[in-house]
């Protein structure tokens, strides 16, 4: 019986061996492959940028979107409280040319809510930039036909 211990707590020893040299073949290759997709997100950057502007140009039926016009998350702020709260801040995807501003959402399903929150975050753009006519576009891939009723009436083109 001692010696059926012993058998059995070698056993043991091996397969948590086993387990920890698995464990860190399991980290390097997590490691390798952080790696490799961060040297793809930097090498393939400009491509994925070209490509995600011509999704917009096609979704927006705008031959004239290049991916320099387009600035994702960026800061938006009600120093004064002229829509949200007195220094609220949030974040907007923009394309800026020389005719105007289009404020767009991307979002994988949409709400009321949200909505009129974008919709709140274009009326702060416009306030803001009283010089160019500024667009809302929210974008979706499934709104119900009261989010779409909804974005229509704040004055928001929906694409879905």
């Amino acid at each position: 019986m001692h010696r059926t211990q012993l058998g059995i707590k070698r056993d043991i020893l091996q397969l948590q061996e086993g387990q920890t040299r698995l464990l860190k073949q399991m980290e390097g290759q997590e490691k390798w492959l952080r790696l490799t997709l961060g040297e793809l997100r930097n090498d393939k950057g400009e491509i994925l940028e070209d490509m995600f502007a011509e999704a917009l140009r096609y979704g927006l039926n705008n031959p004239d979107i290049v991916a320099d016009q387009i600035q994702l998350r960026q800061p938006l702020f009600d120093p004064d409280g002229q829509v949200f709260r007195k220094h609220f801040a949030t974040e907007i995807d923009v394309i800026t040319d020389n005719h105007q501003r289009t404020v767009f959402e991307v979002k994988a399903s949409a709400s009321v809510d949200e909505v009129y929150l974008f919709s709140l975050k274009v009326k702060l753009v416009t306030l803001q930039n009283p010089d160019k006519p500024v667009h809302g576009v929210f974008i979706c891939l499934g709104a119900s036909e009261v989010v779409q009723q909804q974005g229509a009436e704040y004055g928001l083109e929906v694409i879905v």
